[in-house]
């Protein structure tokens, strides 16, 4: 008669706790994730711009958006090379200098404190048209989130 190696089936049911463990983490992270939209100079939602609810979480997202379109950043072929690029990782470096300015004059602030001043002071733009279940221009919606950022209002200036 031959008994199983107890370690090992402990070993995988530990495993298993683990491997669900991570996959929880991983999801808290997401939902806490910051997801931001992109607009134009216009403050229209970027074509690019996603607009829905998360498809893992139905978490309204984005939660916040900032200019994405267009942004004059450092090109990729020599060290004094400009380019204008556009998308939502142009509208990131935008939010994450508002959250920089709000610790800087705020430094005890939390994220929820951040994510707070950020949706509280945004500008709303129109909803230009409807996405899903949210209102055209209710705020916050699948387009714009809470609003555009606006930094000088979140920081109090």
């Amino acid at each position: 008669m031959h008994i199983p190696n107890q370690g090992s089936l402990f070993g995988q049911r530990d495993q298993a706790a683990s491997t669900e463990a991570t996959r929880r983490q991983q999801q808290l992270r997401y939902w806490r994730a910051h997801l931001n939209g992109s607009t134009s100079k216009n403050d229209v939602i970027s074509g690019f711009s996603s607009r829905r609810p998360s498809a893992k979480t139905k978490i309204n997202k984005p939660e916040i958006s900032a200019p994405g379109e267009f942004i004059v950043s450092a090109g990729t072929e020599n060290p004094k090379d400009y380019k204008n690029l556009s998308g939502t990782s142009m509208a990131c470096p935008h939010v994450a200098g508002v959250v920089a300015l709000l610790l800087s004059a705020n430094p005890t602030w939390k994220y929820d404190d951040v994510l707070a001043a950020m949706t509280r002071t945004a500008d709303r733009p129109p909803v230009t048209r409807k996405c899903g279940n949210s209102t055209e221009n209710g705020h916050p919606n699948y387009a714009y989130g809470y609003g555009r950022v606006n930094a000088k209002n979140a920081v109090g200036l």
